[in-house]
């Protein structure tokens, strides 16, 4: 009976992130990381039951972040202007997105997450709505579409501009989500 050691499950999970980045779930091999790591395949199912479940191992937290991320702010009491609040929600709520978002985003084809972009393009346009029903302005079900695909697709463009920067990605991310919600409020100001 082998012994699991946390070294070798990271070592499979750090391989496997880079895996997935560069192939998508679909394409990737589990001979390609097992190769690099220098574990055998009856050791690789020590650590996990299938590839799936090592995707599953990299993507499932980046997941629950954003899914957080959508749903932490509306529970935080906040004081001031606009703009404080919206510093205090980026400050409290943006996970630390990382080349997993990408890879959830991107690469999640054939895997139980292989519709997590629409299901967070569809949170991130309930939550649009929510907000412009709020502030009484009605836009269109299409631009609201645009505009959930839209941040998603900034999101992506951020971390893959700073895959390894993580102090430069946060900031830049910030710097984003304010930017894209200070713009939707200036929308629903002009509406109003």
């Amino acid at each position: 009976m082998q012994i699991k050691k946390q070294e070798i499950e990271d070592a499979l999970i750090r391989t496997a992130e880079e895996e997935f980045y560069k192939y998508g779930f679909r394409n990737a091999s589990v001979r390609r990381i097992l190769t690099k790591t220098g574990v055998s395949i009856g050791n690789f199912y020590n650590y996990f039951q299938n590839k799936e479940a090592l995707y599953e191992k990299v993507v499932g937290s980046e997941y629950r972040r954003f899914l957080s991320m959508m749903t932490e702010h509306e529970h935080h009491e906040y004081n001031g202007s606009y703009e404080g609040r919206l510093s205090d929600v980026i400050s409290r709520v943006i996970p630390d997105f990382s080349r997993r978002f990408v890879i959830l985003i991107e690469g999640s084809e054939g895997t139980r997450f292989d519709e997590a972009r629409e299901r967070m393009a569809r949170l991130a346009k309930e939550h649009l709505k929510n907000h412009m029903d709020d502030s009484g302005v009605c836009i269109q079900n299409e631009l609201l579409d645009l505009l959930a695909n839209q941040f998603l697709d900034g999101l992506l463009a951020v971390v893959k501009a700073e895959p390894e920067n993580t102090a430069r990605r946060n900031r830049l991310l910030a710097d984003y989500v304010f930017f894209y919600f200070s713009g939707m409020m200036g929308l629903i100001n002009e509406k109003k």
